[in-house]
């Protein structure tokens, strides 16, 4: 049996904070996203 993925969704409201909250967390996560949040508050910047 495998382990179970952990996905985080970034719903930080600007791109400095999610690149932080990135950095703290990429080690201990198999996924991160783009949360909703984030995409309306930086629109395409934060998918790219």
């Amino acid at each position: 049996m495998s382990l179970p993925m952990l996905q985080v969704a970034l719903d930080n409201q600007t791109m400095d904070s999610a690149y932080e909250t990135t950095r703290l967390i990429a080690e201990e996560v198999d996924i991160i996203e783009v949360g909703t949040i984030l995409c309306v508050g930086e629109g395409v910047r934060a998918g790219s």
